[in-house]
């Protein structure tokens, strides 16, 4: 775990990697628009399937804490599933694990970047990408308007992370468009010993 707000260490690493500066000013300026969702999926090996609960901010403080050390009782591996990723979560997460800011960094900027700013996945070298412990994936789901969509433009999608949606010229009847997402993996060993993949989602 960091001595300084993950915050204070993304600032300082900006100034030598200029492709963080979208994540400085989400971290800057962001105000949940929603609550961040957690789901925790713990793999032991008396079980089967995994265990699945939703958990919230005080539980993933007090599970990041107690996987700082060995216990008898610690599963083999967990998942946890964050869907709209906020700066209170990147805070805690990139302080407790250690988090690489790109990782976050790839998450935010994802296919809605700003064309003057390096994004995060080109500005990695090639030799560097190897070593990489995750990944992230933008895609665009499909909407359906219906009749009053006509002139609409510049739409945003409402979650903690705006993405840009897309209305194309009307098919009959209706209106469809795109949304962009983004879902970044990440895998890394915990001090106790056992495994943890994060996945941010928006869905």
């Amino acid at each position: 775990m960091t001595s300084r707000p993950y915050t204070d260490f993304v600032i300082a690493q900006s100034k030598r990697n200029p492709c963080l500066r979208s994540l400085c000013n989400f971290l800057a300026v962001n105000i949940p628009r929603n609550p961040c969702r957690i789901t925790e999926l713990a793999f032991d090996s008396s079980s089967e399937a995994p265990v699945r609960q939703d958990i919230d901010v005080d539980d993933l403080t007090a599970l990041l804490t107690c996987s700082n050390s060995k216990s008898d009782h610690e599963p083999l591996g967990r998942i946890l599933i964050v869907e709209d990723l906020s700066k209170l979560i990147i805070e805690l997460l990139g302080s407790s694990l250690d988090i690489d800011p790109l990782f976050f960094a790839t998450h935010i900027n994802g296919p809605s970047m700003i064309v003057e700013q390096s994004r995060p996945s080109s500005a990695i070298l090639p030799s560097q990408l190897k070593k990489q412990n995750f990944m992230s994936l933008q895609y665009h789901r499909t909407l359906k308007f219906g009749r009053d969509a006509a002139g609409v433009s510049g739409i945003l999608s409402d979650g903690n992370v705006p993405r840009k949606v897309v209305v194309l010229p009307p098919c009959p009847n209706t209106y469809i468009g795109f949304a962009q997402h983004s879902c970044s993996m990440l895998l890394t060993n915990l001090k106790g010993g056992s495994w943890l993949s994060r996945q941010n989602d928006e869905l």
